[in-house]
C-alpha cells in the first residue's frame, strides 16, 4: 500500500503561507494516474500575514489568528493619507486617532475585530482595492495594540503576544511594543500590517471513509486529501485531521486493504514500468524541477462541485487502476543495503518514514481471482513511482544507514 501525506495545492496560487516544498506533485501525479480530486475550488485565505514587500518573495508568513484578540484593524479615513503611507512619506501612528477607520468595528459592531476568517479577508482587500492600503504595494492594513497597550501594559501584551511581536520585527524591522508618541493623552505604538494570504485548502484528493483514494492501495492523509472540513476549516481542525488520520483513523482501515493482498507475488522492479517511471521522472537537461511526471494529454471526464476527475482511458478508473500492489519489507531492506542508498540524504531517509508505507501481508483472510495484466501495470507504476521518488533525492551523506536498516 502506498500513502501520501504531502499537504495541501496553495502554492498553486502565485504567494502562500504554505512550504514551498508543499507542491502538490505527488497528488498530482495520483491525479494523472486516475485518482478523483475532490473539492478544488475549497481554499482558505487566512486574514493575518505579512504582506508583499517586493517581488523577490518566495512565501508569505502567517501570523497568529490570536492577535486579533486585542488588536485592532483600520485603514485610513481619508485617501491622501492613505498615498502618503504607500508613498513612505507618513508612518502609521503618526495618523491620529479621529482619522483612523476601524472598518471591522464599523461593519460589524457585534464582532468588531473577531469576524471570520473569510469576512475579514474580504473587507481587508475592498479597503485596498478603494485605494486605502497602506504600504508600498497598497495591499496591506494596519493591525493596532496602542488601545490594548494602554489598557493593560505592556507587560501583559508582551506576555501574551511578545513571541509573535518579535517575529514581526525579525521580518519587517518594526517593533510593534515601541511607543512613538502621546497624543491627547493617548500613546501611540508603531501598528503591524497584515493582509489576506493562501493559507488552506480543504479540497484535495477524494477518499473513502477508510481514507482510500479511488486507486485501491493508495491512501491520502491530511490536508492533501478533502475529507473533514467542507468548505471552510475552523480553527486548529487542521492539527485534529492529522492526529485523527495519521494515529485513529488509517492504522486500523489500511488492515482491511492489507489482509486481501496474499494474492500477490513479489513484483520485480526490473519490469519495463519500473523503468518507464524513472525515466519520466528524471530532470531533463538545464530543468530546475522535474517533480511533475509528464503525461499524454486524455480525455477529461465530466466534473463537479464535488468531483472533479481524469480518466485516461475509456473504461473506468475502477478497471483500469483496479488495485496497487505493496512492496515486500525484503524489497525495502535491499534498498536500503543499495550503494546509491548509502548515499542519500536524511531527507530521504525521513521521506521514505513519513511519506510511503511499505509493507507485506500474508492473510488468507479473504481470497482473490489471480490480477489481470492491466492491473499489474497499474500496481509496476506506483510501486517504481515510490523507487524514482526516493532515487530522485539522493545525495552525499554516508551518516544515516544504521538509521534506516534498523527502521527497514
Amino acid at each position: 500500500a502506498v500513502v501520501i501525506a504531502t499537504g495541501g495545492y496553495g502554492n498553486t496560487y502565485f504567494l502562500s503561507t504554505n512550504a514551498m516544498g508543499c507542491n502538490c506533485t505527488a497528488a498530482m501525479s495520483c491525479y494523472r494516474k486516475g485518482a478523483y480530486f475532490a473539492n478544488p475550488c475549497y481554499v482558505q485565505i487566512h486574514p493575518t500575514c505579512i504582506p508583499v514587500h517586493g517581488d523577490k518573495q518566495s512565501k508569505l508568513t502567517l501570523m497568529s489568528e490570536s492577535l486579533r484578540n486585542d488588536g485592532r484593524i483600520w485603514v485610513p479615513k481619508k485617501l491622501e493619507d492613505a498615498k502618503a503611507l504607500q508613498a513612505g512619506t507618513k508612518e502609521g501612528w503618526e495618523i491620529p486617532e479621529e482619522d483612523r477607520d476601524y472598518y471591522l468595528e464599523r461593519r460589524y459592531p457585534a464582532f468588531g475585530n473577531l469576524v471570520p476568517r473569510d469576512v475579514a479577508s474580504r473587507a481587508a482587500k475592498e479597503r485596498c482595492d478603494k485605494g486605502f492600503g497602506v504600504n508600498n504595494t497598497g495591499l496591506a492594513v494596519y493591525l493596532d495594540f496602542s488601545e490594548s497597550i494602554q489598557r493593560l501594559g505592556i507587560d501583559v501584551i508582551r506576555q501574551r503576544y511578545g513571541n509573535l511581536f518579535d517575529m514581526y520585527e525579525e521580518i519587517t524591522d518594526v517593533n510593534p511594543g515601541e511607543k512613538r508618541a502621546t497624543k491627547n493623552g493617548m500613546d501611540y505604538y508603531n501598528p503591524m500590517m497584515i493582509f489576506p494570504a493562501i493559507h488552506y485548502t480543504m479540497g484535495g484528493i477524494w477518499v473513502d471513509y477508510e481514507l482510500q483514494t479511488s486507486i485501491p492501495g493508495l491512501f491520502a492523509i491530511g490536508e492533501c486529501n478533502f475529507s473533514d472540513h467542507g468548505a471552510n476549516r475552523l480553527g486548529a481542525s487542521a492539527l485534529m485531521q492529522g492526529l485523527a488520520d495519521g494515529y485513529f483513523v488509517l492504522p486500523y482501515t489500511i488492515q482491511n486493504y492489507l489482509a486481501d493482498q496474499s494474492i500477490w507475488p513479489r513484483i520485480s522492479t526490473d519490469a519495463p514500468e519500473f523503468a518507464e517511471v524513472e525515466k519520466a521522472t528524471e530532470e531533463p537537461a538545464g530543468s530546475t524541477s522535474a517533480w511533475v511526471v509528464p503525461r499524454k494529454a486524455s480525455k477529461r471526464a465530466s466534473s463537479s462541485s464535488t468531483n472533479f476527475a481524469r480518466n485516461s482511458t475509456p473504461t473506468s478508473s475502477s478497471q483500469a487502476l483496479a488495485r496497487v500492489s505493496t512492496w515486500s519489507l525484503t524489497r525495502l531492506s535491499t534498498l536500503t543495503t543499495s550503494s546509491r542508498w548509502v548515499n542519500s540524504s536524511p531527507t530521504t531517509h525521513s521521506l521514505v518514514k513519513s511519506l510511503v508505507v511499505v509493507t507485506s501481508a500474508r492473510s488468507t483472510r479473504q481470497k482473490k481471482a489471480k490480477p489481470s495484466a492491466t492491473t499489474k501495470t497499474s500496481s509496476m507504476w506506483v510501486a517504481g513511482s515510490i523507487r524514482a521518488t526516493m532515487l530522485r533525492h539522493l545525495s552525499s551523506s554516508r551518516n544515516h544507514l544504521k538509521e534506516l536498516r534498523n527502521y527497514g
